[in-house]
Parts: structure tokens; C-alpha cells; sequence
């Protein structure tokens, strides 16, 4: 299990475990904090389940694949 802080759109802070079967998306969901849209359903095809990581976290992520770095060249969010 792993302690997920997410701060929400309001600026409120949420403490949330993630389970190690579980994608972000689904851990925030999961965890009662209902912002995060995810129509594909958490497939990689949408990008409506984009989050920002604290530039200090981003070294304990795995390399971005590919799909994912398409998708965001979609979002204006990048």
C-alpha cells in the first residue's frame, strides 16, 4: 500500500492508500475524491484523468510510456 496525498481543485488536501493493483486514477476514485472524469475508464485514451506530480516525486515514477506521451500531446495541460 502506498499513502497518496492529493490536493483537489478546491486547494483541500486528502489523505489516500493506493493499492498496489490499482492505477492512480482508480486509488483517487477509489478514495472518495469524485474530480477526476476517466471516461475511457482507464484505458490511455482520453487524458481526462491527467494529474500533476510534485516535480520531487516524479524520479519514484516508472519511465513514461509511450502511449501515455501521445496522449498528452493532446492535452493542454502538458
Amino acid at each position: 500500500m502506498t499513502l497518496l496525498k492529493i490536493t483537489d481543485r478546491s486547494n483541500e488536501t486528502h489523505d489516500i492508500v493506493g493499492e498496489p493493483d490499482f492505477s492512480l486514477m482508480e486509488a483517487i476514485r477509489e478514495g472518495g475524491v469524485d474530480e477526476i472524469l476517466a471516461l475511457c475508464g482507464g484505458c490511455c485514451s482520453c487524458a481526462t484523468c491527467h494529474v500533476f506530480v510534485d516535480e520531487a516525486f516524479l524520479d519514484r515514477l516508472p519511465p513514461m510510456s509511450e502511449d501515455e506521451d501521445e496522449l498528452l500531446d493532446s492535452s493542454a495541460y502538458r
